[in-house]
């Protein structure tokens, strides 16, 4: 993946758009599923956390 919402010293985080976009993509063209509203939201929630979780892990958290 190339687009970032910004760079972090050693490290760039992916948008969560990006992320569900990238998802989606890969669900609905190499798995052949739709990918649902509710599916899409998890995914968000998933890339939030894993960036929460980035920053905090970078922040000594």
């Amino acid at each position: 993946m190339t687009a970032y919402i910004g760079l972090h010293e050693q490290y760039a985080l992916v948008s969560p758009q990006t992320f569900v976009d990238r998802f989606t993509q890969r669900w609905t063209e190499e798995f052949n599923m739709p990918a649902s509203e509710p599916l899409k939201k998890l995914w968000r929630i998933m890339a939030n956390t894993y960036q929460q979780s980035i920053i905090a892990t970078a922040q000594d958290q």
